[in-house]
């Protein structure tokens, strides 16, 4: 992509991160679960959190399987979060995309390119829980019972 495009991209994340935001406050409340139970100011702090990390990856077009890992990893109920963030997620995925087609109606280039981005993390950031999770469990199976 040239980059001139990239610039664009930029400039797009950067001049709609309050709307980013507010995606991320509506796919946590689809989502339910852990995130229902934050409080308000705590649950837009994590959606500012996140849409600045989904901006990053977007621009990178990676996510950092680190940071997943550990989540799960310090999660006292590893399934219940992975499923939360997982149901996150696929909730983000139309959402996002319905915003990018609104701001970019003018320029069907660049929003299908946003979509193309977006989808690409979507799915890469639920397979990298997915991968996240069976290597929590494994290692608790490896463990025993009494060393988990």
């Amino acid at each position: 992509m040239p980059l001139w495009q990239e610039t664009r991209i930029e400039q797009f994340l950067a001049d709609h991160h309050a709307a980013l935001v507010e995606v991320f406050e509506q796919a946590y409340q689809i989502a339910g679960g852990h995130y229902a139970a934050l409080a308000p100011a705590a649950r837009r702090q994590q959606a500012e959190i996140d849409s600045r990390e989904f901006a990053t990856d977007l621009l990178v077009q990676s996510i950092n399987r680190t940071v997943i890992t550990e989540i799960i990893q310090l999660a006292v109920d590893s399934t219940a979060v992975a499923r939360d963030i997982i149901h996150m997620v696929m909730a983000l995925d139309p959402l996002i995309c319905a915003l990018i087609r609104r701001q970019l109606r003018d320029d069907p280039l660049l929003a299908a390119e946003l979509e193309r981005r977006t989808r690409l993390i979507v799915h890469t950031f639920r397979s990298g829980i997915l991968d996240a999770q069976i290597g929590h469990l494994l290692g608790r199976m490896q463990r025993g019972p009494r060393e988990s």
